[in-house]
């Protein structure tokens, strides 16, 4: 070590003050040897911060995660067996180039398959980090398991994030991901990939914003805000055109439990001060008995069976599309509740509550209220969106009452539009579908499309009971191809019931051939 200008025990030092006394002599003259050697190459003189940069993550990185164990001392790895593994990674990941913004590094599905390949080929020769016994599987390999092995190690020497290993041009998101970190990498895989064949995505130029491939794991403190909405987190949901929300078989549906993941879904979908439209929503969830998608409208194909002329034919296919979706693992969305969601990281839970209670940006450190009047409206209004996300394949599997959807939708205060379209549904499940819908109007509903062929005065009747007194448009569509039964009577308790508030209202009765002008003069007369 004469060649080097610099004492040892300072460089150990700065590496990391607690690994100072196990750190062996030897190792740290050869990890500071080869940096020197190779820096040289590059520069006349080598700062000492530069040596300090190259080998932080191995000796002494600060984990981005609790949950995460880092560098080679918790890796059990010997400086030949890390050098090794470094160089495998070097050749199955190359560097290739910066992306400036972190909000632009997505990644696709072929790019994810060549992770999930490597961690397949390697991952038996890897242990849990946390015991440094436990032998890892890639049936279980999550990325708390995957950054102290791969991304970590792979991205070290450049300080980058995983992502510009793939590409060195921005990257823009098309879809953000919410997931958890516990679920199994090849789940993961499994249900990107299912979401691009389904949605008809091309698997290269598709591109996930995935937290932990965009992030620089070893400098995030330059990607991580105490203002939730200067994160790269925000940024990237501004960018992107939908959100993919991916439930784990494990919690099951973890992601309602964690505050990123709730904060996450708030933002995409509910914020109003983002320049964007909502964003779209798609569930995935993949169980043991394969991979399923609810998608927010119709797919490609189911959008050009439509527009082709067969509205109910598109619907028919969604339907059975998403009939297998485990609706259980949403059980948990429906009744959310932000301010009981836990975070690796305490200070974040702290940024994220307070921000949504618009505390200001000195405020953000405080410790946040037990209870708030914006976690109400952010958990009714969440929960509303899955209700209504997982409303068909609900009431075809007869699920919708036993997961108290109505309630739930009925609970969310701020909706103020409503669309049914009972057609759409097996004539045997249409009743039921009514009367939850019925069971389920909020109190300040304010706009009501309602389409039912099958209606009868009786159904009429309940409807004018139920509707909320502040409606101000009402669109009712009962004609159909075979006529409804809906009669003179059903037009007169209409008129009676309808709300002084209402501005607008349009009917569709073509094929009622039992409403008269009796009916029609009776509605008039309103």
């Amino acid at each position: 070590m004469s060649a080097l200008p610099w004492k040892l025990l300072e460089v150990v030092k700065l590496l990391d003050d607690r690994a100072a006394a196990d750190l062996r002599r030897q190792e740290a003259e050869v990890l500071l040897s080869r940096a020197a050697a190779d820096l040289r190459r590059q520069e006349a003189e080598v700062p000492l911060s530069r040596i300090c940069r190259c080998f932080r993550g191995f000796i002494a990185d600060s984990p981005s995660d609790s949950q995460v164990p880092s560098g080679s001392q918790e890796l059990k790895c010997s400086v030949a067996d890390l050098e090794r593994r470094t160089a495998l990674l070097r050749e199955a990941f190359p560097f290739q180039g910066y992306i400036q913004k972190t909000e632009e590094r997505g990644i696709s599905y072929e790019q994810l398959v060549r992770v999930n390949i490597f961690a397949e080929a390697h991952c038996h020769s890897w242990q849990d980090a946390r015991d440094g016994k436990t032998k890892l599987q890639i049936a279980t390999l999550n990325l708390y398991n995957l950054s102290p092995w791969l991304i970590k190690p792979a991205t070290n020497e450049r300080n980058c994030a995983l992502v510009e290993l793939f590409s060195g041009i921005p990257c823009p998101p098309h879809w953000f991901c919410s997931h958890c970190w516990g679920e199994p990498i090849r789940d993961f895989v499994a249900c990107i990939g299912h979401h691009c064949t389904v949605r008809q995505l091309c698997c290269r130029s598709t591109f996930y914003w995935v937290c932990a491939y965009a992030n620089r794991q070893h400098s995030l403190n330059a990607e991580i805000s105490s203002d939730p909405k200067q994160t790269s987190f925000y940024k990237s949901m501004c960018l992107a055109d939908g959100l993919l929300l991916i439930l784990d078989n494990i919690g099951p549906a973890t992601p309602f439990t964690r505050v990123w993941c709730a904060y996450e879904l708030f933002m995409a979908l509910i914020d109003t001060t983002r320049e964007k439209p909502p964003l779209l929503l798609d569930t995935v969830a993949h169980t043991d008995a394969g991979t399923q998608l609810l998608t927010d409208g119709f797919t490609a194909t189911e959008a050009e069976v439509r527009d082709a002329g067969f509205p109910e034919d598109a619907d028919r296919f969604k339907s059975l599309r998403e009939l297998c979706f485990p609706i259980d693992v949403m059980k948990a969305g429906l009744s959310l509740r932000l301010q009981d969601a836990q975070a690796s990281q305490p200070e974040d839970r702290r940024h994220i509550l307070n921000s949504v209670a618009d505390k200001n940006q000195n405020e953000l450190d405080e410790e946040p209220a037990s209870e708030h009047i914006n976690y109400t409206r952010v958990n009714t209004q969440l929960a509303s969106k899955f209700a209504l996300a997982c409303l068909r394949p609900a009431l075809l599997r007869c699920s919708a009452r036993r997961l108290g959807i109505a309630k739930v939708l009925r609970a969310d205060g701020s909706r103020r539009q409503l669309t049914l379209d009972i057609n759409t549904l097996p004539k045997e499940r249409q009743a039921e579908a009514f009367e939850i819908f019925m069971a389920g109007l909020p109190e300040n509903l304010a706009d009501l499309q309602l389409s039912w062929s099958q209606a009868t005065d009786s159904h009429v009747a309940t409807l004018v009971q139920t509707l909320p007194p502040n409606l101000q448009q009402l669109q009712l569509n009962f004609s159909g191809p075979h006529g409804s039964q809906i009669s003179d009577a059903g037009m007169a308790a209409l008129a009676q019931k309808l709300s002084p508030n209402l501005q607008q209202l349009q009917l569709e009765f073509s094929g009622c051939f039992q409403i008269s002008d009796a009916g029609v003069a009776a509605l008039a007369q309103k």
